[in-house]
């Protein structure tokens, strides 16, 4: 019995491995065939790889199809937008001169798309001295589990015992009528407070819009957020213009 055990396991493992090494190639054998009843070089989810519908060899595909009711690119939602990946700029109105970024990324084994990097800065009020605050917040490198966008929607918070900032970040993707199934812009709700006894000011609430940008170099702000959030400090190719 044991023996059986392990032969099924052996067979598993050489059945994936294509798929976690990356290779494309659909047909290694029969233990792939196995595993692989479509042959697009995804496993069945049934056998731990990331194939939703093992009969379909256009699934999963890199982006959602809107209006189909079909979870296309596997990652357990159905006609989600398909949020543009890189840059995006923040901007709300009370605040005018605010440093104020995300950065969208997709997880390529997932099908599922996460904020990984933000960046906000902005001035805190006091009621007491009537003292302005600079308030600058940086998460770069966010865990996946951190920021995920799940149908279009993503929150976040930061509550530390050791800070007395705290931060709640929500919004909400939305469609573009130009690029059917992308995001055009963003729209959301921040707010800031400081619970610092020499502060007292009251909870900041900025309602923002976000755009997706590309990248100039002459863009000092945008330059600055790429060197903490990609490799190497380089933003992304497909922004450069």
């Amino acid at each position: 019995m044991m023996v059986r055990w392990r032969l099924l396991c052996l067979l598993l493992v050489l059945a994936l491995m294509p798929e976690f090494a990356g290779c494309g190639e659909a047909d290694v054998g029969p233990p792939r065939r196995l595993v692989d009843g479509d042959a697009d070089g995804v496993a069945s989810k049934k056998f731990f790889g990331r194939d939703c519908n093992d009969e379909d060899p256009k699934i999963p595909t890199a982006l959602e199809v809107p209006a189909d009711g079909i979870d296309n690119n596997c990652n357990g939602q159905k006609d989600e937008l398909n949020v543009k990946i890189g840059h995006w700029r923040l901007s709300t109105n009370p605040q005018p001169k605010a440093k104020w970024d995300i950065d969208v990324f997709t997880n390529t084994k997932t099908g599922i798309q996460y904020i990984r990097c933000l960046q906000f800065q902005f001035v805190l009020k006091s009621t007491v001295n009537k003292k302005n605050y600079n308030i600058t917040q940086w998460q770069s490198g966010l865990r996946p589990t951190d920021i995920p966008i799940v149908n279009n929607k993503f929150s976040w918070k930061l509550d530390r015992p050791d800070e007395s900032v705290k931060i709640s970040f929500s919004g909400t993707f939305v469609p573009s009528s130009k690029e059917k199934g992308m995001s055009a812009n963003v729209r959301g709700q921040f707010i800031l407070s400081d619970t610092d006894p020499e502060v007292k000011a009251p909870p900041l609430r900025l309602n923002f819009l976000g755009r997706y940008q590309t990248i100039s170099p002459k863009d000092v702000a945008s330059q600055e957020f790429c060197g903490r959030c990609y490799a190497g400090g380089v933003c992304p190719s497909n922004a450069k213009k």
